[in-house]
């Protein structure tokens, strides 16, 4: 797992350096971190063009976040009473990932808690 996170601040930075834009800066933060992005050109790039690799990127990375969203409610439906570290076993993520999947869904609407930590249980909303 550990490996991805850092494979992805080497691509970010990569991909920075190929359009010429201020390397980013990376903040530890409560329960994550924090990355500041510039859009501060350090020199011109006359022959960039080709900018589907980062767009398909990040189109991946949205399609796994609503699939993995999906499979996280699905999995609800079946078990309301799961727990945090269940659901991010079945989902193959860490547990901070499915924490942040759970809020997304709540801020939308669509998930809600019942009752305490312990001994409670999640609701589908709609």
């Amino acid at each position: 797992m550990i490996e991805r996170y850092g494979s992805g601040i080497i691509r970010v930075r990569k991909i920075c350096s190929k359009f010429g834009v201020k390397d980013p800066d990376f903040y530890e933060i409560s329960n994550g971190f924090q990355v500041i992005l510039y859009n501060e050109k350090i020199f011109e790039i006359d022959n960039v063009t080709d900018v589907t690799d980062v767009t398909d990127n990040v189109t991946d990375v949205t399609n796994s976040d609503a699939i993995r969203a999906e499979k996280l409610l699905d999995f609800m439906m079946e078990n309301n009473k799961i727990t945090v570290t269940e659901l991010s076993k079945y989902l193959e993520v860490t547990k901070w990932t499915s924490l942040c999947d759970i809020e997304k869904l709540k801020e939308k609407k669509l998930l809600k808690r019942i009752g305490p930590e312990k001994g409670g249980y999640w609701q589908i909303t709609k």
